[in-house]
């Protein structure tokens, strides 16, 4: 696989994680009120949030820092 798709291959699947786990048991009850009780009574889903979150910080950051080097000068002879 080419080196730059790595990257984008790993984020595409960190951020297709809540996809696949489909949601929690939890979410029966409409309110969307929320507190760290929920969190702590959950720890694999929050786990799992707090994963995609980073993986999405981390992707946009090595993204970011890709477009700011300067390309590299082409070594092959055509």
């Amino acid at each position: 696989m080419h080196s730059s798709l790595r990257p984008f291959v790993g984020g595409v699947l960190l951020a297709a994680l809540p996809a696949l786990a489909h949601a929690h048991p939890g979410h029966d009850d409409p309110e969307i009120t929320w507190d760290f009780s929920h969190l702590v009574a959950h720890p694999l889903a929050t786990i799992g949030c707090l994963l995609v979150i980073a993986g999405g910080i981390w992707l946009a950051w090595h993204f970011a820092r890709r477009s700011a080097k300067p390309p590299r000068p082409r070594t092959d002879s055509r």
